[in-house]
């Protein structure tokens, strides 16, 4: 017997498709939801990789209601090899307007022609679940509380 069952939607991120505007190298998960809730899961997956002079490197950040949280920046080397990359959003908090950017620069002259970004995907994971969020009384909560006063 399980004790629990939930279902879990599964969205694509569609906007990882194309730069952010005005950038060539700049993805955006766009908006994710209003509100990212704790059980949610982001997940990105990608290969990459670099053949040109200097250095490159793979950025992965989150930002909340448009300002970077700095614990959540991964940032990887390019190898000239087409290399596997995936970074997964599990947050301990819930997220207001979140969204995950990964960015792609070069270091020490490095041209931005040899890099080769493969198979860019994202998803959203939600789960279907009722959350009580503290501070929200539910009806039946409201009703018996005597001390509460009720408007007839």
């Amino acid at each position: 017997m399980v004790p629990f069952h939930s279902y879990v939607n599964i969205t694509t991120l569609e906007a990882l498709n194309q730069p952010m505007e005005g950038c060539t190298n700049i993805y955006s998960t766009g908006i994710l939801s209003p509100f990212i809730k704790n059980s949610d899961m982001v997940e990105l997956t990608l290969r990459a990789s670099y053949s040109g002079a200097g250095k490159a490197f793979v950025r992965f950040s989150v930002y909340n209601s448009g300002c970077e949280m700095p614990a959540s920046v991964v940032e990887f080397e390019l190898t000239d090899t087409l290399s596997p990359y995936r970074y997964v959003l599990s947050n301990q908090l819930s997220l207001t307007n979140a969204e995950v950017r990964v960015e792609f620069r070069t270091a020490d002259g490095g041209d931005e022609t040899g890099l080769r970004i493969e198979n860019m995907l994202g998803t959203l994971q939600q789960d279907s679940v009722g959350i009580k969020f503290p501070g929200e009384a539910s009806r039946s909560e409201q009703e018996q509380a005597p001390h509460r006063r009720r408007d007839l």
